[in-house]
């Protein structure tokens, strides 16, 4: 009877032996899921993390971008218009001027080569034509949180176009918006123009540059 005794009590002492193993093994699965569940989340949260830094170096490169452009003239001045609702900035160097033809407001800022650079602003559409020109560039245009946004380039190409009054040149370029932009209470036209033709690139940059300044009231 004794070593059947011994057998028994040698099996209780395995199935004990047994079962603590599988609580052990069981408590263990359950943390290694719980740290694995906690790791995940922290993993989704430093991504989501990395992704809102990424996000603001690009909002900061482009702020850095927009500044980079202002700072390739050495001062800017600010001009505001109260009554036709916008502002802007253009470069120190260029020569302002305002005029009131009929209902609409004509301003112009002249670069030290004679390109210029204009708004013409009124309650109805107003307008700067496009006569005498050899190259004429076109852009179309939206208004988001009060700033210009340029869309669409179109170019059209002529070794000659009609001025109004029938007569033919084949000189100078002009830079317009395809559509007078609408404020609050008024249309603008924009536009720019020059003599030279050879430098209507350098005239391009320098139209979108004051173009990235302009905001409306």
């Amino acid at each position: 009877m004794e070593p059947e005794a011994k057998k028994h009590k040698h099996l209780s002492v395995l199935v004990t032996v047994f079962l603590m193993l599988f609580v052990v093994a069981g408590a263990v699965s359950g943390v290694w899921y719980f740290m694995n569940q906690r790791i995940e989340e922290e993993r989704s949260l430093a991504d989501e993390r990395v992704n809102l830094l990424q996000e603001q170096i690009d909002e900061l490169k482009k702020t850095r971008s927009l500044d980079d452009k202002m700072n390739m003239t050495p001062k800017w001045k600010a001009y505001s218009d109260d009554k036709y609702e916008y502002s802007f900035k253009y470069p120190i160097d260029w020569d302002l001027s305002v005029g009131d033809v009929s209902d609409c407001r004509d301003l112009t800022i002249t670069k030290p080569n004679g390109d210029v650079f204009s708004i013409v602003s009124g309650v109805s559409a107003c307008g700067r034509g496009a006569e005498g020109v050899r190259e004429l560039i076109k852009y179309d245009v939206t208004v988001e949180d009060s700033k210009v946004v340029l869309g669409k380039r179109t170019l059209l190409e002529s070794d000659s176009l009609p001025t109004s009054n029938g007569d033919v040149h084949a000189s100078g370029y002009i830079i317009v918006l395809s559509d007078s932009l609408k404020s609050q209470n008024y249309h603008h036209v924009i536009s720019m123009g020059g003599d030279d033709c050879s430098d209507s690139s350098a005239a391009e940059s320098d139209f979108k540059r004051i173009i990235g300044t302009i905001k409306f009231d």
